[in-house]
């Protein structure tokens, strides 16, 4: 596959960063990853400006000095000559910002930056309407907001999820649900949550979590047809829900079948799961024209 870095598309396997660099080594490296879809005018980026919004609010977090070094602008065109230059019709991107010089201080004396953007093929169809996940409560905790900025994505920052996720594995499930500090439901792993109960949807509110671009979506798009609120979510909350679904930009949705040994949901995905699916579906093959600006077209 190819790849763009600093400003040249190259073959992916060229780019190199060494183990000293300041961002492999502190972690200190932000990124995004976006969807390619198959929309009904072809190839498209779904939900870019949102996704280089929050790529620069994590610069502007971790104290980046992206502004100075490529305008969201240039950086998007950059991201759209990437997918042409694979000839993709669906897939992943994945864009890294990181500092590459080798450094042994904390904070780094050279303030360059390297830019690399990255596709592939989707590792799997999204939306399907039949495949399920477990998940079991972790008991690793979400990081505190006033221990390192969560609304940032940074690598560093991922450690706490593959704790999460490595655990939830070797017990036999799928996914893991982390709680915030104050014993709220946080999050995925990877993912934000959403529970639907009494027919509302509901998901955390951002104080802890990472402010998903899909799940900015989903709030948007359900909210045409049921009632949404961003809201603190108890153990009892989950527990008694109706339907319960992670989001993330790879796989869209995913509904969520049983949660640890003995909560396990009769129908999924269930009905309001079910209608955002449909939603989102509906959105990339052009029948909701109100929700196409979520869409960037590569031709």
């Amino acid at each position: 596959m190819k790849a763009w870095h600093d400003g040249i598309i190259v073959d992916e396997h060229s780019i190199t960063v060494s183990p000293l660099s300041h961002s492999f080594s502190r972690g200190t490296a932000i990124f995004e990853v976006l969807e390619i879809v198959d929309s009904y005018r072809g190839p498209a980026i779904f939900g870019l400006a949102e996704h280089i919004e929050r790529l620069y609010r994590s610069a502007e977090l971790l104290f980046i000095p992206l502004s100075s070094t490529i305008t969201p602008t240039k950086l998007s065109q950059a991201i759209c000559d990437t997918v042409r230059a694979n000839k993709l019709s669906n897939g992943i991107i994945k864009l890294f910002i990181f500092f590459p010089t080798p450094e042994y201080s904390c904070i780094p004396f050279d303030k360059t930056l390297s830019i690399a953007i990255f596709c592939s093929r989707p590792p799997a169809a999204n939306g399907i309407e039949n495949h399920s996940f477990t998940a079991m409560i972790s008991r690793y905790r979400k990081n505190h907001p006033e221990c390192v900025p969560v609304h940032a994505k940074a690598t560093g920052f991922y450690v706490n999820s593959y704790l999460a996720l490595w655990d939830a594995r070797t017990k036999g499930f799928d996914e893991a649900i982390l709680l915030d500090t104050m014993g709220y439901i946080a999050e995925g792993a990877t993912s934000n949550i959403f529970i639907v109960k009494d027919s509302i949807l509901i998901t955390p509110q951002l104080r802890a979590i990472l402010p998903g671009i899909t799940r900015k979506f989903i709030l948007d798009i359900a909210s045409q047809f049921m009632q949404c609120r961003e809201a603190d979510i108890t153990m009892d909350d989950l527990l008694s829900a109706e339907e319960v679904f992670f989001s993330n930009s790879i796989q869209r949705i995913m509904p969520i079948r049983q949660i640890g040994n003995s909560l396990i949901f009769e129908k999924v995905p269930g009905v309001f799961t079910q209608k955002i699916i449909r939603a989102i579906n509906d959105v990339i093959y052009g029948k909701m024209p109100d929700f196409l600006h979520w869409l960037t077209f590569i031709d």
